[in-house]
């Protein structure tokens, strides 16, 4: 398969028939390959793995290179354990405010952690909920102590 040099850059059939895919520059073919969606064995890849054209996005399935028989491994996602700890210490700082207050700081570090572009966890949304919920509680823990020493 000969492609003209107007065609954009993507992955497409190799132009040997070979079952697997070739990145297009735009220009010219690549040496940069992957298997073809569906395929039944891996396609070993020339590229560097810091290569973005390794593996492209439409075929990456949440799998990440690694497993002993050649074949990826799936990608271990989950809900941030600060951001938990930070619900929990916030729902239990409702009563005293030191947990408020391990939950605030848990809450902010799971904030910084799910934000950077690298982290597939989940939980931003409980990181939230735990640090509104701890400043909550140190502010009602507070004014009740103001209240109970104005006294």
């Amino acid at each position: 398969m000969t492609l003209s040099p107007g065609t954009p850059p993507g992955w497409h059939s190799d132009p040997s028939g070979a079952p697997m895919l070739r990145w297009w520059d735009g220009a010219a073919w690549t040496n940069h390959v992957t298997a073809m969606p569906g395929a039944t064995s891996p396609v070993p890849s020339s590229p560097a793995s810091d290569d973005p054209f390794a593996r492209p996005a439409a075929y990456n399935l949440g799998y990440a290179p690694g497993g002993s028989s050649g074949y990826p491994m799936p990608v271990q996602t989950g809900t941030n354990g600060l951001a938990i700890a930070s619900l929990i210490c916030g729902l239990v700082g409702l009563l005293c405010c030191l947990p408020a207050i391990a939950g605030a700081i848990c809450g902010a570090i799971a904030l910084n952690q799910l934000g950077r572009p690298e982290n597939q966890e989940t939980g931003r949304g409980v990181a939230i909920a735990g640090l509104v919920i701890s400043s909550l509680g140190i502010v009602a823990n507070l004014a009740f102590f103001f209240i109970v020493l104005g006294r």
